[in-house]
């Protein structure tokens, strides 16, 4: 008997050890299987974000052009009341070279990206818009040779051929636009293909983890058995006590390592996992904010070229009525007034949109704001004063004045908006003695601009919603105002803190690094 179990012991002991290394292997598959899966999903997603940046740049190379070439012909649309024809020329000119450098630029860039049938539609276009282009440049050359000799009627009928050009060849420019929306959205669709087959691949590495789990609830209980059955060996053959007694210790030894091992295997597995969960929503989420910048940019472009007919038939309008004494000239200003509003609305957008790169220049910071608060404080109602507290001196920090000068105006406004609504309600007042107060200190992360007011304050809520982008309290506005504000200090190399308590106002800080050669940085 004893002979009997001994020999099955023998036999039985390699089989174990085959079963260990093969489920072992399993789940090194499983591991790798899932890595890959992942490297996959990266790869799909870091090629969507370069080919969407792709198409981006052209769509963004397209509203230049359609940019330029409305710059340019309402120059011309100008000049026959502004007279001011070596201005218009040179404006002409700028416009002209930047059209014909985004044309070289997307002619260089659509074989590269588009397929071969809507490169050539693609090419066809920018030829047929180059051409156009030209015929403006040969009429706005006409206008000039007529306004110097002293035919504005001639001059008049020549412009009217110019903005008809620029009519036929905006329609170009949407052709372009909506060809480029469609090779984008065809690239979308293939990457969600792949998407569709990894996911497949997803369910054949969770049923491979599976049936490893199995085996390895399998396998315990066969050890489970096999230890069984040797404690009964032992028992009953006292002559081989001390050598079943050594056996059956480093067998238990054994299987806590292989416990141990698959205990380590399993939690690598998790691990991996859940890193593969956290790209999946950060590639989700990043999608999100690209397609929410790609509808803002082309509901901003889109509007902005009706617009600009609006302003240009506007002003025709104005010319071929007036000295009649039709008294519409107030409804006119009025129209021309919405339209500012509007093309400062799509300004807004569009620098929320784009990502452009900052051109900073070394500056005094406290001059420099103090002259900005001064010319804005004369725009804000009278109900509202301004308090400054500068005490930075004649340190220098690297801004762009017209951007960052953006953040400042928004930020007065929103503050002005807190504390009196519009400015003509009195009832909107929160109350009778409103307050801007604008103060400037030097810490050790760098110059620290403070706006604050007595307001209302914010309430935690909104605390929660208020940087993120279209969250508005207010019946107007795009609620792109503090992200726009938190985009530009970024883009500057700083930040934004915002504090507030309830019905107590709020702090709005801005920093930014103060200039190398500004001096010692605060203790």
């Amino acid at each position: 008997m004893g002979k009997a179990a001994r020999q099955d012991g023998r036999n039985t002991w390699p089989r174990v050890q085959f079963v260990y290394f093969l489920i072992a292997a399993f789940n090194l598959v499983a591991i790798f299987c899932g890595l890959y899966l992942s490297h996959l999903v990266i790869g799909v997603y870091q090629a969507g974000v370069n080919e969407s940046l792709s198409f981006d740049r052209q769509l963004s190379s397209s509203w230049i052009i359609a940019d330029a070439v409305a710059d340019a012909q309402s120059e011309y649309v100008k000049v026959l009341n502004t007279k001011a024809l070596a201005q218009a020329q040179s404006m002409f000119k700028t416009k002209t070279y930047e059209f014909r450098q985004e044309i070289k630029r997307l002619s260089a860039q659509v074989p590269l990206h588009f397929d071969e049938l809507p490169a050539k539609k693609a090419l066809t276009l920018l030829r047929q818009m180059d051409t156009a282009m030209s015929e403006i440049e040969k009429l706005a050359a006409r206008v000039t040779s007529l306004i110097s000799a002293g035919d504005n009627i001639g001059a008049q009928a020549v412009v009217s051929r110019i903005v008809e050009r620029y009519g036929s060849l905006r329609f170009t420019i949407k052709d372009l636009n909506q060809l480029i929306e469609r090779v984008k959205l065809k690239a979308a669709d293939d990457a969600a293909a792949t998407v569709t087959k990894l996911r497949n691949y997803e369910f054949y590495i969770g049923l491979l983890m599976a049936l490893v789990i199995c085996a390895v609830a399998v396998y315990g209980q066969f050890m489970g058995r096999l230890l069984k059955r040797k404690f009964i060996e032992l028992e009953k053959t006292h002559n081989e006590l001390a050598e079943s007694h050594e056996q059956a210790l480093t067998f238990s030894m054994e299987v806590r390592n292989v416990n141990s091992e698959m205990g380590a295997l399993n939690r690598q597995l998790s691990n991996n996992i859940m890193k593969l969960r956290e790209a999946q929503d950060e590639a989700l989420r990043k999608g999100k904010m690209a397609q929410l910048g790609n509808l803002t940019a082309t509901v901003a472009h889109e509007l902005r070229n009706p617009l600009s007919t609006v302003r240009t038939s506007t002003y025709l309008l104005g010319r071929k009525i007036k000295d009649k004494g039709l008294g519409v000239e107030p409804q006119l200003q009025r129209i021309n007034n919405g339209v500012i509003r509007c093309d400062n609305i799509i300004t807004q957008l569009l620098d929320f949109s784009r990502s452009k790169a900052v051109k900073a220049e070394p500056t005094v910071l406290d001059v420099w704001l103090e002259k900005l608060v001064h010319g804005e404080a004369q725009k804000l109602p009278e109900s509202v004063s301004i308090e400054c507290y500068f005490g930075l001196g004649d340190k220098l920090v690297d801004l762009e004045p017209g951007r960052f000068e953006r953040a400042i105006i928004n930020l007065l406004a929103n503050a002005s908006e807190a504390l009196v609504g519009k400015g003509d309600d009195a009832s909107a007042r929160f109350t009778e003695t409103p307050i801007i107060t604008v103060s400037t200190k030097l810490t050790k992360r760098g110059a620290e601009i403070s706006v604050a007011d007595n307001g209302p304050g914010i309430s935690p809520d909104n605390m929660m919603k208020i940087r993120e982008p279209l969250f508005t309290t207010k019946n107007f506005g795009t609620g792109l105002g503090i992200p726009a504000v938190e985009q530009i200090l970024e883009q500057h190399g700083g930040g934004l803190d915002i504090d507030s308590v309830e019905g107590k106002g709020a702090t709005f800080t801005l920093w930014l690094p103060i200039h190398e050669n500004s001096g010692e940085q605060a203790a």
